[in-house]
This record gives structure tokens, sequence and C-alpha cells, in this order.
């Protein structure tokens, strides 16, 4: 019986403030360890990008895939929970100043780019990194 399937893993930075949402286990450990939340989110994206590369040989046998998606600025309603009012508007022009296309991205490219790794017309992509940041990874 032969198997097929994708996995698709999602590193992510989200934006913190004082109070620490956690968002994955290994949050806890890092900020327990004493690293910055800059360090932090490097490692929390290095594991996505390992697990991809031995997964992607392990699963071999079974025909599954192994992607990572790497999001970038996209602008959901968690960004309100850091700042309001004029400080939320000048949060997120900061934001776009910073990214390449000068806009935050919207939660359904991210679903799109989603919905591309995990469909036939990707099938012959594996162990690869999309990043989907409006160009921010690549400067």
């Amino acid at each position: 019986m032969q198997r097929e399937g994708t996995v698709l893993l999602r590193t992510e930075g989200a934006a913190f403030d004082e109070g620490w949402r956690v968002r994955h286990p290994d949050w806890i450990h890092c900020r327990h360890q004493g690293f910055s939340r800059d360090e932090c989110l490097q490692r929390h994206k290095g594991c996505g990008r390992s697990f991809a590369r031995t997964w992607i040989n392990d699963l071999r046998d079974r025909r599954i895939r192994v992607n990572v998606l790497s999001p970038g600025h996209i602008d959901t309603p968690i960004l309100e929970d850091l700042q309001q009012g004029d400080a939320l508007v000048q949060m997120k022009k900061e934001m776009e100043n910073s990214v390449p296309l000068g806009r935050l991205g919207d939660p359904d490219e991210i679903a799109k780019a989603i919905s591309f790794l995990a469909s036939d017309e990707a099938s012959y992509v594996s162990g690869a990194e999309l990043y989907v940041d409006g160009g921010v990874a690549q400067i």
C-alpha cells in the first residue's frame, strides 16, 4: 500500500509585547533560558526548517511531501492586542515600510499559499521553504 500526503510546517514570528504571549512550547523553554525575543524567533524558525530537512528523508518511502511556510507581517487581529488607536496605525505603517511591497499581507494570501503547497499542483515540491512575506526575507 502506497501512502501519499503533505506535511506543511509553518514558521511564525509573532510580535510580542512585555506580556509574551506563547505560541509554541519552544518559546517557553527559550524565554526561560534568558534569550531575547528575536533570538527565540530565529530559533523557532530554525526548528521548522530543521524538521522539514529531516522529515523529507524520513517520509520518502511513504511519498509524503514536507514544506515550510514562512509568513511575514500579516494584518490580523493579533496586532490590535499590541497597540490601540494612533499607536496601532503607526505600528502598522512602520511594518508596511519594512516590506518591499509596501503593505501588510492578507490572511487570504497565506491561505492561498498553503492551498498551493497542499495541492497536486505542487506534487513535485518537497523540502521547500516558501516565504509569503512581501519580500522581507530577501533584503
